[in-house]
């Protein structure tokens, strides 16, 4: 998986009986989540896959030590959110 590495907490709101991510806030602006996938098969089960409505694609990481989200890695065809 390629993209731009970026790290940094997320303010996110969860919603649903999962509690899973529904909006974030990044670099002062609010993406809302349109497409959210749940990435397995990895040593870490904490990791997402999000499309917004906006058109950012990113990977978030939920950090329950830390009990919070960051974003992982921004990805490639990205049309929101990077540099705005």
């Amino acid at each position: 998986m390629t993209g731009l590495q970026v790290g940094g907490r997320l303010a996110v709101r969860l919603g649903g009986p999962a509690a899973l991510p529904e909006e974030f806030t990044w670099r002062g602006r609010r993406h809302i989540v349109r497409r959210l996938e749940r990435l397995t098969g990895l040593a870490r089960a904490d990791r997402f896959r999000i499309t917004t409505v906006d058109g950012l694609r990113c990977i978030v990481r939920q950090d329950p030590a830390q009990n919070g989200w960051h974003l992982e890695r921004v990805l490639p065809g990205c049309q929101g959110g990077v540099g705005g």
